[in-house]
C-alpha cells in the first residue's frame, strides 16, 4: 500500500461529497496487500468513511481467503 493513500481516499471523498460518491476499492492478488495491524486499520479508517472493498476473482488464489479474515470485506 502506497504512502499517503489513506490521505489520498479520504480527501477525494471528502472533495466529492460523501453522500455524492459511492467509492468501491478493489483488491487483487497481483500486488498483494501485507495482512498487518498497520493495514487493518487503515482499512478501517476507509471503511468508516463508506468506502466499500471487493475481492477480485474471489478463491482462484490463497491471498483471497486471508483477506477475508483480515480486511472488511463488502464484495466478492
Amino acid at each position: 500500500m502506497a504512502a499517503g493513500f489513506e490521505k489520498e481516499c479520504l480527501n477525494l471523498v471528502k472533495k466529492l461529497g460523501n453522500d455524492k460518491i459511492k467509492l468501491v476499492l478493489e483488491l487483487t492478488e497481483r500486488n498483494p496487500i501485507p495482512v498487518t495491524p498497520e493495514a487493518r486499520a487503515i482499512f478501517d479508517s476507509l471503511h468508516q468513511h463508506n468506502i466499500t472493498f471487493a475481492l477480485d476473482d474471489f478463491g482462484t488464489g490463497y491471498a483471497t481467503y486471508r483477506y477475508l479474515q483480515a480486511f472488511p470485506v463488502d464484495f466478492y
